[in-house]
Formats: C-alpha cells, sequence, structure tokens
C-alpha cells in the first residue's frame, strides 16, 4: 500500500502486509453542496424533516405500548451452487454503482448538512447531546500500553477500489479471514496474506443482473457449523427518478465448508419488497441454539428499514421497518427455505428502526430467545434527535404460548405445520446518557462545527450487537454537550435481557455505559463508529474511528478486563493505523466490524476491522485482532 511508512502507525513488532490495490478518487460531497447547507432556515429544515420523517414526535424516549404492526409467515427458492475459485477475480476496480447513498434520511444533501451544523449549533449551546466525560486524554497510543490489551496481529487490508465510504463486514473461521468491502470480496489468511484470485466483485459472485446496485454487506462465521454468511442489500434504481420504480431485495450467501475460496450455495433475490419501496441499512445476526425440527443448528436475523415516496430511493420518507427470522438448517443445505417477518415495530404507535439482531459469538452459547436492540432515531426528539433521545429498547422472540400445538421455547414453532409465530415482547430502558444526531467530526482539513467534514451519520447502533453470556454488547454515536466546536463520541453498553421460563422478556438490565472520553480529547477530538465484542469471559475490545483537528481519520481500538471498573474502557487506546494526510471525504463510515476467532482451545482472539484515511485516495481499511491470554494482558 502506498501509504506504508508515510504517517501510518502500526504497533511495533507486529506482523503488517501491506496489500495493494488499485486506487481510484471519489468526492462523495461536493464542497460546493456543502457550502449551499448554510443557505437552509431552521424553519425550512423543520419542514424538511417533517416531509421526511413524517411520524416523528418530539418524545425523546418512547412510553407506552409496545408491538408490532403485522407479521406472517414467506418463503424464498432454493439457492444456486458457486465455487468462489471459478469466480474471475476482479479485473477492474470500476463499479456500475458510484459513492454509496448514505443512509435514507428524506433529506437532500444540502438538508442534512443543515441538520449537521443545526445540532452541532445546540450541543455547543448545551441544549442537546451527552455530557461530556470527566477524563481527559491528548489521544490514543502509539505503542503498546500496559493500559490496554495488545495487538496479536495485523495488516493491511481493501482501499478504495470504487465509491464512498468503506462499508465493511468481517468473518473469521479457523484459517481464513473474510472481508467484504462495498461491493468486493476479499479473503486473507491470517498473516494478512491475499489469497490467490481475490478480490472478487459481489455483483459476479451474487450472479446479479449489470447495473444493480449493492451495499451494505454484513458477515458472520458459523464456529458451531463452520460456515461463512455474507449478504448484501441489493436495489434496481437508485440514480433516475423518471425511470421504473426501484426493487429492493437481499442477496446473500453461505459456504459449503469452512473454506471460503471454494464451494458456496448463492441466494441472488430475497426477501423482495413491493414497487417503490427502498430497504436501507440491513442488519445481521445469529445464534446456534438448537430449535427443533428444520433449526436444529440455529437461526439467521436480518432487519430492514424500509422507504418510500420516490422511484430512486431519493427524497423519499421512512414509513415501516421489518425483521426477519430464518432457519439455518435448510439454508445450510442450499434448499428452498421458509421465514417468519414481522414490520412496523413501535412504541405507542411511533416506529423504531435499526433494529439489530443479537450475534451470538461463543460455540458453547445457547440463548433461549432471539434479541433485537435499538436506540431511538429517526422519528423521535423532533426528527432524527435533533432535540435529543434517551433509552434503548430491548425485544425477543420466543415461541407460541397459544394456539395449536404451542411451543413457548421455540420461535421456529411455525416450521413444524402450525400457523402460530413467534411471541414479540420489547422492554425499554433509560439510558444515563442523553444523547443526540451527532455532528460532523473534524479533520486537519476542516473543522469541528464549521464546515462539513468527516460523516457521522445518526443515532442508530450501525455495527453489530454481540451476545455472550447473557450480555448484550453495542454502541452508537452522539453529540456531545457544551463542548465547542461541537464533536461527536462513541455511547457503549452492556445490558442484560431477563426472561421467564417460556423465553420472554420481563425486564433489561443495563450493566454498563459510557460515553467513551466524549470532548475528552485534545484539539476537538471526535471518536466514531465503535464496535466491541466479547470474548468467551467477557473481556472486551471496542475499535473505533478518531480525528482531531490535527489527525487524520484513524483506526483506534482499547479494551477492558471483565473485572476491571464498571463503564470504564482501560486507556484511551492504540492507533492500529494512524491516519496518513490525505483530504478528508464528507462521507465516512457506516460502521465499522468484529468477529470472534476459536481456533485455539485455550484463547479466544478478537479481530476487528475498520478504515482509515491514507496518504493517496479517500481511504483504506486494515484489520487486526487481540488476546486475553496472561493475567498481564489488560
Amino acid at each position: 500500500m502506498s501509504d506504508k511508512g508515510k504517517g501510518i502507525h502500526l504497533l511495533p513488532g507486529l506482523s503488517a502486509v501491506a496489500i495493494t490495490m488499485l486506487l481510484a478518487s471519489f468526492s462523495a460531497t461536493p464542497a460546493a453542496a456543502q457550502g449551499k447547507a448554510a443557505g437552509i432556515s431552521d424553519s425550512a429544515l423543520q419542514s424538511a424533516l417533517q416531509r421526511g420523517l413524517p411520524g416523528a414526535v418530539a418524545d425523546h424516549t418512547g412510553k407506552g405500548a409496545v408491538a408490532a404492526r403485522d407479521q406472517g409467515m414467506g418463503s424464498g427458492l432454493a439457492a444456486r451452487s458457486v465455487d468462489m475459485s471459478e469466480v474471475p477475480q476482479a479485473s477492474s476496480f470500476a463499479s456500475p454503482e458510484e459513492d454509496h447513498d448514505r443512509p435514507l434520511s428524506g433529506l437532500t444533501e444540502d438538508e442534512y448538512q443543515a441538520l449537521k451544523k443545526l445540532v452541532a449549533k445546540r450541543a455547543a449551546a448545551g441544549e442537546i447531546g451527552s455530557l461530556p466525560s470527566s477524563a481527559r486524554s491528548a489521544g490514543p497510543a502509539i505503542a503498546v500500553s500496559p493500559q490496554s490489551v495488545g495487538s496479536h496481529s495485523s495488516f493491511y487490508a481493501q482501499s478504495e477500489v470504487c465509491c464512498d465510504p468503506p462499508d465493511m463486514s468481517l468473518a473469521v473461521g479457523p484459517k481464513y479471514i473474510l472481508q467484504m468491502v462495498n461491493n468486493y470480496v476479499a479473503v486473507y489468511d491470517k498473516s494478512g496474506n491475499l489469497q490467490s484470485g481475490f478480490p472478487k466483485a459481489a455483483d459476479t459472485f451474487f450472479g446479479l443482473a449489470s447495473g444493480t446496485y449493492t451495499t451494505d454487506p454484513r458477515a458472520f462465521y458459523d464456529w458451531d457449523s463452520g460456515r461463512y454468511f455474507v449478504l448484501e442489500l441489493t436495489e434496481t434504481n437508485t440514480g433516475n427518478a423518471s425511470g421504473s420504480p426501484n426493487v429492493g431485495a437481499v442477496a446473500w450467501a453461505v459456504s459449503k465448508t469452512n473454506n471460503p475460496t471454494g464451494a458456496w450455495y448463492v441466494y441472488s433475490n430475497n426477501l423482495q419488497q413491493a414497487s417503490g419501496v427502498c430497504p436501507d441499512f440491513p442488519t445481521l445476526g445469529q445464534d446456534n441454539t438448537d430449535w427443533g425440527p428444520h433449526a436444529t443448528k440455529g437461526g439467521i436475523y436480518i432487519g430492514l428499514n424500509l422507504w418510500s415516496g420516490a422511484n430512486d430511493c431519493h427524497g423519499d420518507s421512512y414509513n415501516n421497518n421489518i425483521i426477519y427470522i430464518l432457519p439455518k438448517d435448510e439454508l445450510y443445505s442450499g434448499g428452498g427455505y421458509s421465514y417468519w417477518y414481522m414490520d412496523g415495530l413501535n412504541i405507542n404507535g411511533t416506529l423504531v428502526d435499526t433494529l439489530q439482531p443479537d450475534n451470538v459469538t461463543s460455540k458453547t452459547t445457547n440463548p433461549s430467545s432471539i434479541f433485537w436492540t435499538n436506540s431511538y432515531n429517526y422519528d423521535w426528539g423532533s426528527g432524527a434527535c435533533s432535540g435529543g433521545c434517551n433509552g434503548l429498547v430491548v425485544w425477543s422472540e420466543s415461541g407460541p404460548t397459544g394456539g395449536t400445538n404451542p411451543n413457548p421455547n421455540n420461535p421456529f414453532q411455525f416450521l413444524n405445520g402450525v400457523s402460530n409465530g413467534p411471541v414479540l415482547v420489547g422492554k425499554t430502558i433509560s439510558t444515563v446518557h442523553n444523547y443526540s444526531t451527532p455532528p460532523n467530526a473534524s479533520g486537519p482539513n476542516c473543522k469541528a462545527g464549521s464546515t462539513p467534514c468527516v460523516d457521522t451519520d445518526y443515532t442508530f447502533i450501525s455495527g453489530q450487537v454481540k451476545y455472550n453470556a447473557g450480555e448484550l454488547f453495542g454502541s452508537f454515536n452522539t453529540g456531545v454537550s457544551g463542548t465547542s466546536p461541537a464533536v461527536a463520541g462513541p455511547i457503549w453498553f452492556d445490558v442484560h435481557p431477563v426472561t421467564g421460563n417460556n423465553g420472554q422478556l420481563t425486564a433489561v438490565e443495563e450493566r454498563q455505559e459510557d460515553c467513551f472520553l466524549c470532548g475528552g480529547w485534545s484539539n476537538n477530538g471526535s471518536a466514531y463508529y465503535a464496535t466491541l465484542q466479547p470474548d468467551p469471559e467477557n473481556n472486551v475490545v471496542m475499535v473505533f474511528d478518531y480525528s482531531t483537528d490535527a489527525v487524520y481519520p484513524s483506526m483506534v481500538y482499547t479494551s477492558r478486563r471483565v473485572t476491571y471498573g464498571d463503564s470504564l474502557m482501560d486507556g484511551a487506546g492504540i492507533f492500529l493505523v494512524q491516519g496518513g494526510g490525505s483530504g478528508v471525504s464528507g462521507r465516512w463510515g457506516d460502521y465499522t466490524a468484529t468477529s470472534p476467532d476459536f481456533s485455539s482451545s485455550t484463547v479466544g482472539l478478537l479481530w476487528f476491522a475498520a478504515q482509515y484515511a491514507p496518504t493517496s485516495g479517500s481511504w483504506g481499511t486494515a484489520i487486526g485482532s487481540a488476546e486475553y491470554k496472561t493475567a498481564a494482558s489488560q
């Protein structure tokens, strides 16, 4: 990679392999468009929010009945077999799409930047956002510190090949690491060596029609069954307002073995939405619980936000959410499959969004329910939490308790010839911190709170939520109150769902929560897009992006022992890769990724991936791992 040794800092003594890929520069948010945001009045912005989020309320948290509007059963066709070795290597990094659209908000680019400017002003005045942390730090360390667990290995991964931003997924198996970034699939060994014939174009791998827009990859490795699973969102029209109405769906694939370079079952068109509906920001989860016939290997869980109102997924309004549960047994054999869906999840009639399903991260953890978690976002806090929000919602899906052949401990009972679907229960809890739409983060060429800079999206939980030993770990971005200029920070949480013997949720206990060094960095620093990964003991590594007025967007990780002080990370973190000095694109994110590794019988490796600003091109990615191996690993 061209920036190795040019402002990029890796931990000393680590194995690092640079994978050189063709770089191409794209400008995600033209400066002219950014500048126009200043001309949008607050009243015009409020009208825009009402147009894009017609169900928005002023409430900053949910109160009242928690329910879904509709539910039912559906089915999908069998897979086709694809040998990954026969998929041609991407000979050119051209893409039928250009830059990846920001997660939908119903706002134009100018209106979105006006929203960011408004929340920066409100946060700086102390009106919204999380209270700043009492801790202070000049910044992450460049060398191994005893305050944070050391990295086991690290290497450079995919660089910019088509578009902004680097949406990525990560799945780690016994021998190989699979990373999908936007619509390219790469496979590495654990020393960082790119495998022969990679990267592959996801469009070709999935067998999609030419011009199909693909985005938002997610992935996991199933350590119980030895399979890789990858998923992407597909759309047919994202750029032609006078064209045919968009048809959105999901493409996914599951490896036939624990070798991702070999044979796969590929499902190219799944969970297709109605014409003119734009599904957005897919979420993905899985577990290993033996639920019974047809779901003995566990389940796969997918969530979507649904938008409508325009042919090309621009200018749309948020009108629904939908979650799906699918049995692994049918998908792992390549057969046709059945699923159950629930849509319109709401609190007292107001929709929530971006429901993150649990991702079980241990071979020996078998939860008795399916759990989903969301923060408040689009329809809350006067629209996109621009007026402030507080709280989390945890949902459980368990088996039917009534009707014919009830089985309260099997949410997949609908596969056994009965019409009864799962029982959905939701519980709202308050969070220690208030939160709000985060302002743009700063970089050396654009200052926080003034001009648009590094995009930090919304208050949704963008990375996966991980489940281990009865705990759910996740994070989301917020603005920081009373810090001028305004900055962004991640709120991370550890919550414990409580259920009865029937698997239904009875309570939710928040065990830990922190706004990590929010407002505590020097040079107007921000941290954003954090994702956590627990090991079998619930020791945690957290990866995040970080930038300041003096530091370009960088990849940083920190950690905490399970016995360390509650709601604390052990140190400000360590640079895996420090930003190298390229111009910062306004479009950044939208999430980082983590993955467990149980190839050792005695130590659980914790892998993580994130993006950084290189010396050329808009972005690069890197992959690292850490482990709690000795008592000195803190």
